[in-house]
């Protein structure tokens, strides 16, 4: 059964239904970003121990922006931000606009579109050879790791 309206009709649930998604990982993100800013934990101090001193973050929406002002406020060294939007500008944060050009210098890249997560890390992998973790692993890790 073939019928063109009921896969118009799927297709549409399953928009919806990955709109939800975004929405549910995009809340527990920010609670995440909250929890980080608004606690003490020494970010520079706990990465260091995990040997990683430059990062960068993939993704410079709104919580891409949110995760770097953090970052750049706990004093941790983030070197550029990648995000596909050939028009965005980041005041103080360099911004690279096509994945071949991202370089091995970061010990970590952080990748906050979620649910789009395992697609941009094959995407990256091709360029991009050290760790690459989702933003709310990166935000947790970081939780966990200040409770010792």
């Amino acid at each position: 059964m073939n019928d063109p309206e009921i896969e118009f009709i799927s297709d549409k649930v399953r928009e919806k239904d990955d709109l939800l998604k975004k929405q549910e990982l995009t809340i527990s993100n920010l609670r995440n970003l909250i929890d980080l800013l608004f606690c003490e934990y020494d970010i520079d101090l706990i990465l260091k121990k995990q040997s990683i001193s430059k990062l960068s973050i993939y993704g410079m929406g709104d919580l891409g922006i949110k995760l770097y002002e953090i970052l750049k406020k706990k004093q941790v060294s983030v070197l550029y931000g990648v995000d596909k939007n050939p028009e965005l500008y980041i005041s103080g944060i360099k911004i690279l606009h096509r994945i071949e050009d991202v370089t091995n210098e970061p010990d970590i890249m952080i990748v906050t579109p979620e649910l789009y997560y395992e697609g941009i890390k094959k995407e990256l992998s091709r360029y991009y050879f050290n760790p690459i973790v989702r933003m709310s692993e990166f935000v947790n890790e970081i939780i966990l790791m200040s409770s010792f």
